[in-house]
């Protein structure tokens, strides 16, 4: 049994009065595990809205949103486009736009990685140490 909820402030105020964790994410009642989850479009969204703030490293590497940006740039202007569903609204979302789970799926697809892994190989560079290829190379 689960509970599926947003990332309201109700809801994360409720995970702490229930002492909900990563380590322990359920509540025992009357026998039964209840477990307590964020629903994942809720979790898209976040992730692509901290992710236009804030820069992804591991090991030695860095994600960027500019490397996004740049590659749309540069794709936008093809004749032949590797991702025609990203627009100017993934790229710069306004208040409404980013409610929508689409923008946010469309952004972490495969043709998008698809798209910057064809860019990097064919060394189109997003800055000028030549940083994404070393970061998206296959």
């Amino acid at each position: 049994m689960a509970v599926v909820t947003d990332q309201g402030r109700n809801f994360i105020k409720l995970h702490s009065l229930l002492e909900i964790t990563n380590e322990r994410p359920y509540i025992w009642h009357n026998g039964n595990k209840i477990f307590f989850l964020f629903d994942p479009p809720h979790l898209l969204k976040s992730l692509r809205n901290n992710f236009l703030k804030y820069s992804v490293r591991w090991n030695d590497k860095q994600a960027l949103w500019k490397h996004i940006e740049t590659f749309f740039n540069i794709d936008s202007q093809q004749k032949f486009r590797l991702t025609r569903k990203l627009t100017t609204t993934h790229i710069h979302p306004h208040r409404l736009s980013r409610m929508k789970v689409k923008y946010a799926a469309q952004i972490f697809s495969s043709s998008v990685a698809a798209g910057i892994s064809v860019h990097c190989q064919h060394k189109f560079t997003y800055r000028s140490d030549g940083h994404c290829q070393t970061l998206f190379k296959t």
